[in-house]
């Protein structure tokens, strides 16, 4: 009898991407990008100097799927492609994490930020 994939246990980290991340109102509320300059990632910077100062503790839950577009500029135009994350349902590999390229369709007014939409 195979049993159900479950995501794996809540691990203390020192870092947390903003990709697929949950926050507490207490974190929304303090955060804020006064001193940001641009060096570096946006992440990176949060962590260490508005959350972990504060005594927020990070986490992650390895094997959590997480999908994400990418946005590539070529000649000043953006294409997106969509980074759709699963795990597989069945055979040899049930339960393994796997990702899948999608096009990703950005909208005509996008300047860098705003909602997409898969294309296929």
């Amino acid at each position: 009898m195979r049993t159900q994939h479950r995501p794996g246990g809540m691990v203390p980290t020192d870092w947390v991407g903003m990709g697929c991340t949950l926050f507490t109102a207490d974190v929304v509320n303090c955060t804020n990008w006064l001193g940001y300059e641009g060096h570096g990632t946006q992440d990176l910077w949060a962590c260490w100097k508005i959350w972990q100062p504060r005594g927020f503790r990070l986490c992650v839950v390895p094997h959590v799927t997480c999908s994400h577009a990418k946005v590539r500029w070529e000649d000043e135009k953006p294409t997106a492609t969509l980074l759709h994350a699963y795990h597989e349902a069945g055979g040899e590999y049930h339960g393994h994490l796997r990702v899948q390229k999608q096009p990703f369709k950005l909208p005509d007014s996008w300047g860098g930020r705003g909602q997409g939409e898969v294309t296929s």
